[in-house]
């Protein structure tokens, strides 16, 4: 059986900017269109102050102030009114994956398919009550209603104070229809003044009208009213859309922003709230896209590199405040967004008896912390270029996953690895028909019992000279008591140099 869960947030695009400027919510306010042009534009919504003073949409803002000299006027602001969505958006995906977006007026509208969570969060009534206490907690008002069909669903949440749950019965359904105005069922203006005209005032006097009745006097908008008191669907009903994965936070500023301390505290906020988002979908933070808006209208981004996920803030904005001292922004920014990358962790099975590996989320956090405090291109794994050169390697990116173990039966040959000097030590030389025979050092010092070798190098020898480097002959040398040395020789034997030890 289908369970549907309405939540409408009324008046969204106060509630928006009550979110971020709670000190507000008493002011004497009006919220015009996205522009604010003259005393000719339409209130979109008032505050319960102005409300009280008789400033009610869509009167004018000339209209407005005539009653109220002192009333304060703004444009909406659909940075606001997005984080809110999104922020709503977070919420119900914590109970449903399939959940459809609308919005009517200053209306914001989620549905979503809550059926069979009984046994994971509980019977309808404690579904919503969550969503409403979790919405509160955001700083958002909404109501919810659960019923059986979106149509019923949205017909609670409209009624209700708080949550209306409508039981599964027939019988149930009915009387929680019949009990309703017909203002419930929200019709058009015309169409109400002709329902007043026949004295409807009740869905359960619209509903003992037979159907052919209704469409007679009424036509096709009286047809549609009659199925939604009925609590049948329309339009199919619910149609949860493709959610993608853009995790983001934005805010837009009171006054133009210059320096880079006030605005680290500006995107410490917003990694506050992106981070709340990411660990209620369980994943982690990459990379960071910056956005920002300059007080003329131009657009700056910024990349912002992590290679290893994670969801330290301290570690994130010591990344940003790296990454915006090198690259300083060229201009005052009246508008901040942050957009992260969704990343994961995959868990590997350890071997039983190998030794014990770092854990990948611990790791991930340190290899944060150190890029943080030394730059993200200066950590990272060294891995070897192909070439002939010594010391010559590139940095990649973490691999924060644990490796696999090596499989069981597999045995790892015996390598003999070479301890390299940095730098070489010089040596003075013995050198016997061509060959070295004895080395003295501060470091090294003795006969030379086995020698192999010369073996000519030269780094790039394809190359030109400015760019091959020198070349050199290199010898491997065991000396009396044992020990296995590399040495480096000049093509004429006038220097010598250790290179390395041998294990």
């Amino acid at each position: 059986m289908t369970r549907v869960a309405a939540l409408r947030a009324p008046t969204f695009s106060l509630q928006a900017l009550w979110r971020t400027a709670p000190t507000r919510r008493d002011e004497v306010l009006a919220i015009v269109g996205a522009v604010l042009t003259g005393g000719g534009d339409r209130i979109w919504a008032a505050s319960p102050a102005a409300a009280r003073l008789g400033i009610r949409p869509p009167i004018t803002v000339a209209q407005a102030r005539a009653v109220v000299p002192a009333l304060t006027v703004i444009p909406r602001d659909p940075v606001l009114e997005a984080a809110a969505a999104e922020v709503l958006l977070t919420l119900m995906q914590h109970y449903s994956s399939r959940i459809e977006r609308e919005t009517a007026g200053d209306e914001h509208w989620l549905f979503a398919d809550v059926a069979g969570l009984d046994r994971l969060v509980g019977p309808p009534a404690e579904v919503a009550r969550l969503l409403l206490c979790e919405a509160r907690h955001a700083g958002l008002v909404v109501t919810v209603g659960v019923a059986r069909t979106k149509t019923l669903a949205r017909l609670a949440a409209d009624v209700a104070a708080d949550t209306c749950i409508v039981a599964e019965t027939t019988a149930a359904e009915q009387a929680f229809v019949a009990g309703l105005p017909l203002a419930a069922l929200r019709p058009e203006p015309a169409l109400a003044l002709r329902l007043r005209r026949f004295g409807l005032t009740t869905v359960a006097d619209l509903l003992a009208l037979p159907a052919a009745r209704v469409g007679d006097k009424l036509g096709p908008s009286g047809l549609s009213l009659l199925r939604r008191a009925r609590g049948e669907e329309e339009g199919g009903g619910l149609q949860p859309a493709a959610t993608p994965v853009v995790i983001g936070a934005d805010l837009s500023l009171d006054y133009a922003l210059d320096n880079l301390e006030p605005l680290l505290a500006v995107l410490d906020e917003l990694l506050g709230r992106l981070l709340v988002q990411l660990a209620a979908r369980g994943y982690l933070c990459g990379d960071l896209r910056l956005s920002f808006v300059a007080d003329g209208g131009e657009r700056f981004e910024r990349l912002v590199r992590v290679s290893a996920p994670s969801r330290e803030r301290p570690a994130l904005l010591a990344l940003c405040r790296l990454h915006l001292s090198e690259a300083p922004l060229p201009a005052p920014v009246i508008q901040v967004a942050v957009v992260a990358t969704p990343a994961s962790l995959q868990p590997v099975q350890l071997a039983l008896f190998s030794a014990p590996r770092p854990a990948p989320d611990k790791l991930a956090l340190t290899v944060a912390r150190l890029q943080a405090l030394c730059g993200p291109e200066r950590i990272g794994a060294p891995r070897l270029l192909d070439t002939y050169g010594d010391d010559r390697f590139t940095l990649t990116p973490v691999a924060t996953s644990t490796r696999a173990p090596t499989p069981r039966g597999e045995v790892t040959p015996p390598v003999t690895s070479l301890r390299r000097l940095r730098p070489p030590c010089e040596v003075e030389v013995l050198v016997q028909g061509a060959l070295p025979a004895a080395i003295a050092s501060r470091s090294f010092r003795g006969s030379i019992t086995a020698c192999r070798g010369p073996f000519r190098r030269g780094e790039e020898w394809w190359q030109p000279p400015e760019v091959a480097g020198p070349a050199c002959d290199l010898y491997d040398v065991e000396l009396q008591g044992g020990l296995r040395l590399r040495l480096a020789g000049a093509p004429d034997k006038a220097r010598w140099w250790v290179l390395g030890s041998y294990d």
